[in-house]
């Protein structure tokens, strides 16, 4: 998905996931301050490449070009970093496989070409500026100075956090599944209110509902002046066709048990999948974070008000899921 919003905006991708590291886009754009980089954690410049066989040490020495390294400090520079005569700096290194040589052997290469190059710099843990040495397929080393501070991962953290709460940037790329903001966003899985706070810095309405309260209490802490409330999403607090796009993080794993209200799962979630349908309005959207069980993709089916435009493979808190993204094709059923 960040391969894709990255190509919209005309940035040439270079690398995005294949066989290497599903988690890294390698991109080139002439001016990367003006990419919307929303569903991004972490922004790098990337200052060495290499491919082929190689010890650690070859690895390293390859890697390394005095220009380009200048040029990515000084790139973090700009971006808030220390960066002086005097530095501290620290090297994250990331192997797709250990067989010829550990990632710390690689790890302490560079660190000792990074020493060489400037002699009064020190290993530190945390460091002013970050070197990263990624694998990003099988054989190709890429080496990369990161320049983005830490509140872009974070957002600036939450007053309350729970447990297993989603990640700002997944939230991000939720959101904009979602398309334009055009009306109310609802979310009946709110948990925290990642989602929701998401959704309103980028112009929706935006409202909340979660059968946890602890959760609805998280979220209007983090989120102050956003209407959230207790409820169960079998029997939402909506009028028929009234939210624009419902985007949703849904309850799944060990963690974030469904609370069916004694039903069997699959009854539960065809009930759930009518509420959407119903309350959405016609041509409206239905994102929902999910993984693709068997339960789920037969409630799916079974409800032909919602139609699948596309579905999104990713992994979040260690575990696989999809971002399945719906459109409202049918009105809400009537009474005779």
């Amino acid at each position: 998905m960040a391969g894709k919003a990255l190509r919209d905006q005309g940035a040439k991708v270079l690398e995005d996931g294949n066989d290497g590291r599903a988690d890294v886009v390698i991109f080139e754009h002439r001016r990367p301050d003006d990419l919307d980089l929303s569903i991004a954690e972490d922004l790098f410049a990337v200052v060495g490449r290499t491919t082929g066989k190689g010890s650690a040490h070859k690895i390293a020495a390859r890697l390394f070009d005095e220009r380009r390294w200048q040029e990515g400090f000084d790139a973090a520079k700009r971006q808030g970093s220390r960066v002086g005569a005097a530095t501290g700096f620290r090297v994250i290194a990331r192997v797709l496989s250990e067989q010829g040589f550990k990632r710390t052997d690689l790890r302490g290469e560079v660190a000792e070409v990074v020493g060489r190059w400037r002699p009064r710099w020190r290993v530190k843990d945390p460091a002013d500026v970050e070197v990263w040495v990624l694998e990003v397929r099988r054989q190709t080393f890429v080496a990369a100075i990161r320049i983005s501070s830490p509140e872009m991962r974070s957002r600036g953290g939450r007053a309350v956090e729970l447990e297993g709460s989603l990640r700002p940037v997944v939230a991000a790329a939720l959101v904009k599944s979602a398309l334009r903001p055009t009306g109310l966003l609802f979310d009946p899985f709110c948990g925290s209110g990642t989602i929701l706070g998401e959704a309103r810095g980028v112009g929706w309405s935006v409202r909340g509902l979660d059968i946890e309260p602890a959760a609805v209490e998280a979220a209007r802490a983090n989120f102050p002046g956003i209407e959230v409330m207790v409820g169960d999403a079998a029997d939402l607090p909506l009028a028929d066709e009234e939210a624009a796009a419902i985007v949703t993080n849904a309850p799944f794993g060990v963690q974030h048990v469904p609370r069916t209200g004694g039903r069997a799962l699959g009854e539960w979630w065809r009930l759930v999948l009518a509420e959407f349908r119903r309350v959405v309005r016609t041509g409206g959207t239905v994102i929902i974070l999910h993984p693709e069980d068997p339960t789920f993709a037969r409630a799916l089916k079974a409800e032909s008000g919602l139609q699948l435009r596309h579905k999104i493979p990713i992994r979040t808190l260690g575990r696989s899921a999809v971002i399945w993204s719906l459109a409202r094709s049918s009105p809400p059923e009537t009474g005779p």
